[in-house]
C-alpha cells in the first residue's frame, strides 16, 4: 500500500527549522513562565482502529509505520539539542508554549548506558534530573555530575528480572520519589531502554502517569523477522501511538538511528530501513 495521507499528518515544517534552532544553547536566556497546554480539542485520530489495522498486510503496516513516524504533528521552532549531536543526545522544544520553568523543572531520564551527555547538559539549566539504569553494575555515572542516579530500570510491572535488575513502573518510581501526579509534575520523560519502551509506556499511559508530562522523548526498537517487522509488533506500536495521541502528545521531530547495527534491508519494501527511531513529542493539550 502506498503512502496514505488520510491516516497521518505530513509536513515540510522540518525543512523550515532554522540554523539557530538547532545549535546547542550554552547559556539560558531570560525565561518567561510557561503557559499550560491548551484544553483538549476534538481532532480526528490519525491511526485506524484495531479491526482495520488487523486486516492490513505486513507491508502495508510497515509502510504506514515509517510514514507516520516521519510525520510532523506539532511545530517547534526552537529545538535545542541536549548532549551529543549523535547517539546519546536528545532534543528539547523551547518554544514558549512548551518551555520549562527553570525554578521548578523535573526530568526523568531512563537508559544511560554510560553516556550522560543528555543528563549533564539538561541539569546545567537548573533542572532536577533523575537518571535510571540497572545495567551498569557498580558504576555510578553521576559521579562528578549534578544529576541523581538510580540503579533501577523501567518496566511494565514491578519485578526483578533474570539478570537481577530491579524494574519498576513509572508510577512506582514517581511515588517513591514523592513525584506522583497529585504532588509534583514531571516536565520531561526521556526513555531509551532497548525494547522495554512499549510495555513501560503502555502501563504509564494506563495508570495516568504521563498525564502531566510536558515532553516525551523515546526511542523505539523494532523487532524484525526475516528482514521485516513482525505484524504483532506493529499492531502494538500503533495501539500505543494512538493512546499517546489521545493523551495529547504530538510528534514534532524524529531522528533516524542510522547506526549500522540498526539498519536492515526490507524484503517486502525492497529498501533499507532503520529499526530504531528517536521520537520527540510535546503535549499540546490535556
Amino acid at each position: 500500500m502506498g503512502e496514505n495521507r488520510g491516516f497521518f499528518l505530513t509536513s515540510s515544517l522540518e525543512n523550515r527549522v532554522t540554523h539557530e534552532s538547532l545549535k546547542v544553547v550554552q547559556e539560558r536566556p531570560e525565561v518567561k513562565l510557561t503557559p499550560e497546554p491548551e484544553k483538549k480539542k476534538d481532532e480526528p485520530i490519525p491511526i485506524p482502529d484495531d479491526s482495520l489495522l488487523a486486516k492490513m498486510s505486513v507491508k502495508e503496516l510497515s509502510d504506514f509505520y515509517h510514514g507516520y513516524i516521519h510525520g510532523t504533528q506539532a511545530l517547534c521552532s526552537r529545538r535545542v539539542r541536549m548532549g551529543h549531536v549523535s547517539d546519546g543526545g536528545w532534543d528539547v522544544c523551547e518554544d514558549p508554549k512548551y518551555k520549562f520553568d527553570p525554578k521548578n523543572c523535573l526530568v526523568y531520564s531512563f537508559g544511560i548506558a554510560g553516556d550522560v551527555s543528555f543528563d549533564d547538559a539538561i541539569q546545567k539549566y537548573g533542572y532536577e534530573v533523575h537518571g535510571y539504569d540497572p545495567s551498569l553494575g557498580n558504576t555510578d555515572p553521576s559521579k562528578g555530575y549534578s544529576f541523581q542516579f538510580h540503579k533501577v530500570g523501567i518496566g511494565s510491572t514491578n519485578t526483578k528480572n533474570s539478570r537481577g535488575w530491579i524494574l519498576q513502573t513509572l508510577g512506582k518510581t514517581r511515588e517513591e520519589n514523592g513525584h506522583s501526579p497529585s504532588k509534583r509534575r514531571v516536565d520531561m520523560v526521556k526513555m531509551d531502554v532497548e525494547g522495554a519502551e512499549l510495555g513501560s509506556l503502555k502501563t504509564a499511559v494506563t495508570e495516568g502517569n504521563l498525564d502531566d508530562v510536558r515532553q516525551l522523548a523515546w526511542e523505539i526498537h523494532m523487532k524484525t523477522a526475516n528482514g521485516d517487522p513482525r505484524k504483532n509488533f506493529l499492531l502494538q506500536v500503533f495501539k500505543l501511538l494512538r493512546e499517546l495521541w489521545l493523551k495529547g502528545f504530538r510528534l514534532y521531530h524524529t531522528n533516524r538511528n542510522v547506526s549500522r547495527v540498526n539498519l536492515y534491508n526490507s524484503a517486502l519494501e525492497r529498501k533499507q530501513r532503520t529499526m530504531c527511531y528517536e521520537m520527540h513529542m510535546v503535549r499540546v493539550h490535556y
